[in-house]
């Protein structure tokens, strides 16, 4: 019984503390009111390019968390942060 109650203990936790992915289609001119949103710390954020034009995703300036995507053009390329 101890067992049990351990096992669903730990799928009750694992439910609650489950990342969230976040999508945004990256575009010319994609910047919209949707593409605002709260991220919570382990979080995935997956940006998927949706024309053929170079895009990057690249931290804020000042940040101290550092990433870039660097520049791309194929249609549908993805790139996630945690």
């Amino acid at each position: 019984m101890k067992t049990k109650l351990l096992i669903l203990f730990c799928l009750i936790l694992f439910s609650i503390s489950a990342q969230t992915i976040h999508d945004i289609d990256w575009k010319v001119g994609s910047l919209s009111p949707d593409t605002d949103k709260i991220i919570a710390r382990g979080d995935i954020v997956r940006w998927t390019w949706k024309d053929t034009a170079p895009h990057t995703v690249t931290n804020a300036f000042g940040s101290t968390d550092t990433f870039d995507s660097g520049s791309h053009t194929e249609l549908n390329y993805q790139y996630s942060r945690t």
